[in-house]
């Protein structure tokens, strides 16, 4: 989500251009007209519906009509149950389900890369054993690692157990 909001938010309107709806059933009209509202100051305007428990024409009535017309604008991201999805035209299915083993670690590699590092296999399992699966922990850590790490080429175990406190789970 991170990227998403990133890619469609510009820095100063993440607060008037990103508009998240937890409870889809009590709002379909608001959810609507935010799809189809122009974003203020960014690319896109992103629009966040949670709480979808499945995703078909009769739970999501308002789709249709905005996806006869969609707002190219727009950037509409629906959460639902996999296992609760029909097929539905113009509707992009991503499933996000969290990373594990070698796919986790693979992704803290490139991300301390795009931000500069390289960064020691130690330093990677250190890393995600203390603070797990979540990746905005982790992206937020890795932040933290890159700068402190300085002139060094490569984020090290060491500046991982002087930075990053152990988690709840693991202490």
């Amino acid at each position: 989500m991170a990227e998403l909001k990133h890619d469609c938010l510009a820095a100063g309107f993440e607060e008037t251009d990103f508009v998240h709806f937890s409870d889809p059933k009590t709002e379909p009209q608001a959810i609507l007209e935010a799809a189809r509202t122009a974003p203020f100051g960014s690319p896109r305007r992103l629009v966040l519906v949670d709480g979808l428990e499945e995703l078909t024409p009769e739970s999501v009535p308002w789709l249709k009509d905005y996806l006869d017309q969609p707002n190219p604008k727009s950037c509409v991201v629906l959460c639902a149950d996999r296992s609760k999805l029909q097929r539905l035209d113009q509707v992009q299915v991503i499933s996000c389900r969290p990373l594990q083993d070698r796919t986790l670690e693979d992704w803290v590699v490139q991300r301390c890369r795009r931000k500069g590092k390289a960064i020691e296999g130690a330093a990677t399992a250190e890393l995600i054993r203390r603070l797990g699966s979540g990746l905005q922990a982790l992206d937020l850590a890795l932040e933290s690692l890159v700068l402190m790490a300085g002139d060094s080429p490569a984020v090290t175990r060491s500046t991982v157990e002087m930075l990053v406190e152990p988690s709840l789970q693991q202490t």
